[in-house]
């Protein structure tokens, strides 16, 4: 529907387009006597003006931009230029920032409309400079647009965009050079962002007043400034809307953890500024006064809506990188989407992240509930404390399981003798991290919404009870590894946040060329190299949580050579190479099995080791193959457990959710009781996943929603120690 409307009002454009062309070189006026019906057209040829630019190379947008824009100039429906000084300031600013960006800017789509609402600032503001006295015998003026105003708003949107930027440079790299952070913006990313927040509060400029539209943009302005340097300072990560549903610990805290100065500091201002609104309230009043213009508010409002569709849609993912990365940390979104958008996208997606407090969300009911699962408990705690091995294989499953290939080669021998059970994924595809998160919190997906990713969206400032924090309780050592970033899916942040002591990234890995694959992941025999390593080096028990990546991706070339082949009904040869590029990836990883095994036997210590994989891989030919129509088959990975000292089972299929209670039963410590109700779960529920429960059977899941509700967002009360 959208693209319909795109395509009808851009095709009119050029008709009407041609109309205004021939007014322009004409002597006659435009409906001299109807300046109303002036502008409804003006407004119609800039909302088609603006498709045009969304949908045609640049050269024909800026024609039809410049033509409409002449139009209104001979109209004199737009400049206003009574405040001179203000107008000379708005100039200069204006062409400085224009200059600066039109090394970048003669491209397609919202970059160039971006560009051309700058220069159209700046010639408007220049004509209604040279025509002052003729505006002022306008009769029709009152209804103009002051241009001085208008121009101002773009000024202060880029002002406090530079702001930040400078801020950003001095909390996160101590860089105290303005101009860095003034180059900056000096991007695409940055015309994007501005002309957007531009087009946003003009749309309040012309339905609410000057006023109002500057102090709501000052007050959001404030608090973007002030809430972000106050989260980067003491939580080195960016304000998002979540920070607000902890509005009220935000300020019991602030006065442990800022200046007792700055806060008086922050109190007397207030007072002043409120003394100051007394004092001044006539002129004041007289300011926010609203004056409205309706034409201009719609039309405005038009593109705003367009514009801001576009962005959640990625239109510009592709192009620009610009999009919503539920998948990154903080500062890779905001460094790539920029602040005006970054935050966009946070408010835009925050209900897709809503969690709901249970009705009986009580401490006494909590309290029952603790004295309920002491009924759960399974078995007695020992001192055996085993070292404990937990490996997450990238997209692992067994590939020799779709009936409808055929190897020239068995591709995972080791798999299919030590495979105890199929997890069932509570993702498809991608989504690594939140996958991970259920295996180590004992938490289920199943109670959030589709894509929610919890280290990146629930993590900030908090602490999350893990199957680490209840191993570290009883002395063990506890170790993250991941051969690749730390801030990607905010893996570190999230690893401290569950009581991981370290984690290892690949700046710890010692890799030579032949240790990566063609795309540049770390291969999983090294892999499980640095997995031995750091084991051998710890002296007390230790639990080690890794996660390879060397299966990520394989529609790209993963191996140079491989003697895997396959062969299937209507596969391409584009088909069969993606598939024996995934097979080789797996062919590794069931080496790499092999090799953990092999070091578990020879452990003198008592050793469990689990591997599992978090999802299948996205191949484009899974409709040729006919797999995954079964959601067993869509969903289902490996689970292999072994131990150098007793039985490792499993139920036939669960869910990761089961595997953080699995640990700490097979290794017989101490934990919360919480755990062991999870644990039961498996015997009606061992499968908690959207597509495999029932409504009515979630119903009986609501004591696990608020387990999980109290340690994610609540009190805490299900800990041992809390609340007792």
């Amino acid at each position: 529907m959208m693209e319909a409307i795109r395509k009808l009002l851009c095709f009119g454009a050029l008709i009407i387009i041609g109309i205004v062309a021939y007014y322009v070189g004409s002597s006659r006026p435009l409906f001299p006597k109807s300046p109303i019906y002036s502008r409804c057209i003006i407004g119609l040829i800039l909302v088609a003006e603006y498709f045009i630019t969304q949908n045609s190379k640049w050269l024909i947008a800026g024609v039809g931009f410049f033509i409409v824009f002449l139009l209104i100039g001979k109209l004199g429906l737009i400049w206003n230029s009574t405040q001179k000084r203000s107008a000379y300031f708005n100039l200069v600013v204006l062409s400085g920032y224009s200059f600066l960006i039109s090394r970048i800017a003669l491209d397609d789509g919202i970059l160039f409309f971006g560009y051309l609402v700058l220069l159209f600032l700046v010639t408007g503001l220049l004509i209604g400079i040279f025509n002052e006295k003729t505006e002022s015998t306008d009769k029709d003026s009152k209804g103009n647009i002051d241009i001085v105003q208008i121009s101002g708003l773009y000024v202060r949107v880029m002002i406090v965009y530079i702001l930040f930027y400078i801020m950003k440079n001095i909390l996160i790299n101590s860089n105290y050079d303005v101009m860095t952070a003034v180059y900056n913006c000096d991007t695409q990313i940055a015309l994007m962002n501005i002309t957007w927040m531009f087009i946003f509060i003009s749309v309040l400029y012309f339905f609410l007043g000057n006023g109002i539209a500057n102090v709501l943009f000052a007050i959001l302005s404030l608090v973007l400034l002030i809430g972000n340097y106050i989260k980067i300072s003491y939580h080195d990560t960016y304000l998002t809307p979540m920070d607000f549903w902890q509005i009220g610990d935000m300020i019991r805290i602030s006065g442990s953890i800022v200046d007792k100065r700055l806060l008086i500091g922050i109190v007397v201002l207030c007072v002043g500024f409120v003394i100051l609104l007394i004092k001044f309230r006539k002129q004041v009043a007289k300011y926010l006064i609203p004056h409205i213009n309706v034409v201009a508010g719609i039309v405005t409002c038009i593109v705003c809506v367009f514009c801001t569709k576009d962005f959640l849609d990625d239109k510009y993912m592709e192009a620009y990188n610009v999009g919503y990365k539920w998948y990154v940390t903080a500062y890779i979104g905001e460094e790539t989407s920029g602040m005006y958008l970054y935050n966009m996208f946070n408010v835009a997606h925050m209900g897709d992240n809503a969690v709901t407090k249970p009705e009986d969300y009580t401490e006494a009911h909590a309290l029952e509930l603790k004295k309920e699962f002491e009924e759960y408990k399974t078995g007695e705690s020992t001192d055996t404390f085993p070292n404990i091995i937990c490996i997450m294989a990238e997209s692992l499953f067994d590939i020799e399981n779709i009936d409808s290939l055929t190897f020239n080669q068995e591709i995972e021998p080791t798999i299919h003798k030590y495979m105890k059970s199929t997890l069932i994924s509570p993702r498809f595809g991608g989504y690594t991290a939140a996958v991970e998160y259920e295996a180590l919190t004992g938490h289920s997906l199943y109670f959030y919404k589709d894509g929610t990713m919890p280290y990146t969206t629930y993590y900030s400032g908090k602490t999350v009870n893990s199957v680490a924090s209840e191993l570290k309780k009883d002395g063990y050592a506890t170790i993250a590894c991941h051969p690749n970033t730390g801030d990607f899916y905010s893996r570190e942040k999230a690893y401290s946040k569950m009581d991981f002591d370290k984690m290892y990234t690949i700046a710890d890995f010692d890799l030579s060329d032949s240790d990566y694959t063609v795309a540049g992941y770390c291969r999983d025999i090294p892999f499980a190299d640095k997995v031995i390593d750091i084991m051998d080096s710890q002296t007390s028990p230790t639990f080690l949580f890794g996660v390879s990546i060397a299966g990520h991706y394989t529609s790209e070339d993963h191996y140079a050579k491989t003697d895997i082949t396959v062969e299937g009904n209507d596969l391409t040869d584009d088909d069969k190479h993606i598939l024996e590029q995934t097979a080789a990836a797996y062919q590794e990883s069931d080496e790499m099995l092999r090799k953990l095994i092999e070091y578990v036997d020879e452990c003198e210590k008592p050793t469990i080791l689990y591997v599992f994989g978090d999802h299948l891989p996205p191949l484009p030919m899974y409709e040729k193959l006919n797999y995954i129509e079964n959601p067993v088959n869509k969903y289902g990975t490996v689970l292999v457990g072994y131990s150098n000292y007793k039985d490792i089972e499993f139920p036939q299929y669960m869910t990761p959710n089961q595997l953080g209670p699995q640990m700490l039963i097979d290794a017989e410590v101490e934990h919360n009781s919480y755990w062991d109700y999870i644990y039961s779960l498996r015997e009606k529920y061992p499968v908690i996943q959207k597509e495999f429960i029932s409504t009515d059977a979630a119903e009986n899941l609501e004591t696990y929603r608020f387990i999980q509700y109290d340690l994610m967002f609540g009190k805490k009360w299900m800990l041992d120690d809390v609340g007792e």
